[in-house]
C-alpha cells in the first residue's frame, strides 16, 4: 500500500510539472520559483530552466521583467554572487533580450 501512495503522488508531481503548476512565491502570473533578494535594485527573481528565462521584479518599482535565452550558470551566479544588484548591472542587462510584464 505505501508503494501505491507513493506513487499516486509521483503521478501527481508529473502532471503539475506537465500544466506548468510550480510550487513556491508566486508574483505578477509568474509560473516560476522565486527567491527574494531584498536588494536595492533586485526584490527577487525566478528562472525557468527549460525556457531559459529569467524574471526579476525591481525593488523600487515593483517592475517585473523577462530576459530570454539566459543560461543556468547565470542564473547560479546570480543568486550566489555577494553583490547581486552589481552582477545584475554588468552581466545581464542590456545583454539579453528583455520584456516587461
Amino acid at each position: 500500500m505505501a508503494s501505491s501512495n507513493r506513487d499516486k503522488g509521483s503521478e501527481r508531481e508529473t502532471k503539475g510539472k506537465k500544466k506548468g503548476r510550480h510550487r513556491g512565491k508566486k508574483k505578477r502570473g509568474s509560473r516560476m520559483n522565486r527567491i527574494t533578494f531584498g536588494e536595492r535594485v533586485i526584490a527577487s527573481a525566478g528562472y525557468d530552466a527549460l525556457c531559459a528565462i529569467l524574471e526579476l521584479e525591481f525593488t523600487r518599482t515593483g517592475q517585473v521583467s523577462q530576459f530570454y535565452d539566459v543560461a543556468e550558470d547565470v542564473w547560479y551566479e546570480l543568486k550566489n554572487a555577494d553583490f547581486p544588484d552589481r552582477y545584475f548591472q554588468r552581466r545581464i542587462r542590456g545583454r539579453y533580450p528583455e520584456r516587461r510584464l
